[in-house]
């Protein structure tokens, strides 16, 4: 007993607890509420990327709308005012034959005094046929406005009374000359070839194909790397994948148009049509202000919607050299020549009336 008394008494140490598992519990923690945070950012992300292609996509359909109401509205106007223009075409067309009529009268007149005519002596029949040839010119060029056959019959006529010889038409060749240098010097104007170039356009505007928006291609495939990913790399490629499997949201950086219905389509070639259809009377009718209008409004419509298009591109350039050409209408001064030749003719019948008086 009193041994064991005597020993003395050995304190066990305490044993503490372990901080391995509330390390883990807390790397774990902050590892969800980083995994938390980034994905909300990514889904507030996206809901936003998401939100701006509604709100585009709103906007296209609205700036379509407005286009085609404006299109509409402009092939209305186009229409109305194609049926006016061709109302003053028929206008003019019925004053010109009014005006034509009379100069057929006056050239039949002349004809039939020729017929009536009892000449013998071939001077006189030339300077008859020359009287015949001037007036035909002055029609020609005044009422036709075809300057080139006007400057043919005057010179024919210049011919004609050369072969007279007599130094008393010296003073209607200078004349003759004259007018013949003047409706040389007038501006060449192709009315007739004009038309008919713009027409051969218009048969052109219906097999055009409007522009096609290429979008770039998005690839799904995610890039291989040589080294070898860390643990945020593979926990966000996780939470991707995961996300990836409720919404895919690609991003296109290019700059898309919206590309017309076949119907809106088929309104804008007849727009066309009728922008150069006007423009091919307002040549026909020298008007040049209604003329470089519906060319230049034609012009843009194409560059508009018919961009990267060649065949849209070779009818520019044609509008463009259309627009260079002037369609004024060319009005000669007064022809000196037909006072003269028409106091010649009367001169000549004069001495032949006085020579059938004294017989």
């Amino acid at each position: 007993m009193s041994d064991q008394s005597s020993q003395p008494i050995v304190e066990q140490p305490e044993s503490k607890p372990s901080k391995g598992p509330w390390v883990l519990a807390a790397v774990a923690l902050i590892v969800s509420v980083a995994v938390g945070g980034y994905g909300w950012q990514q889904i507030h992300g996206m809901t936003q990327q998401v939100q701006q292609l509604s709100e585009q996509n709103a906007q296209l359909q609205s700036t379509l709308s407005s286009a085609q109401t404006t299109a509409a509205k402009q092939a209305a106007q186009l229409r109305a005012q194609l049926a006016q223009n061709q109302q003053d075409l028929k206008t003019q067309s019925s004053q010109s034959r009014i005006v034509l009529s009379q100069m057929q009268n006056t050239t039949q007149a002349l004809k039939q005094q020729l017929a009536n005519l009892n000449i013998h002596d071939l001077n006189q029949w030339r300077l008859y046929e020359a009287q015949y040839l001037v007036h035909l010119a002055a029609r020609k060029a005044w009422l036709e406005g075809d300057i080139t056959s006007a400057i043919a019959l005057l010179k024919s006529a210049d011919k004609g009374i050369a072969q007279l010889h007599d130094p008393k038409y010296i003073p209607l060749r200078r004349a003759l000359a004259d007018d013949i240098n003047q409706l040389d010097s007038l501006p060449k104007v192709d009315i007739e070839g004009i038309m008919i170039q713009i027409n051969s356009l218009r048969e052109q505007i219906a097999h055009l194909s409007l522009t096609r928006v290429n979008l770039p291609k998005v690839s799904d495939a995610a890039v291989p790397s040589e080294q070898k990913p860390s643990w945020k790399t593979r926990l966000a490629d996780s939470w991707h994948k995961f996300i990836n499997q409720f919404v895919t949201v690609r991003r296109r950086d290019s700059d898309t148009k919206p590309l017309l219905a076949p119907e809106k389509a088929w309104y804008l070639k007849q727009n066309l049509q009728l922008q150069l259809q006007q423009a091919a009377l307002a040549a026909g009718n020298h008007q040049s202000k209604l003329y470089k209008q519906s060319l230049t409004q034609a012009s843009q419509w194409l560059s508009q919607y018919f961009t990267h298009n060649p065949a849209a591109e070779h009818l520019v350039n044609a509008i463009a050299q259309l627009q260079k050409q002037s369609v004024a209408a060319v009005k000669p001064g007064q022809l000196n020549s037909v006072e003269l030749i028409d106091k010649a003719v009367d001169q000549i019948s004069q001495q032949d009336s006085s020579k059938e008086e004294a017989k």
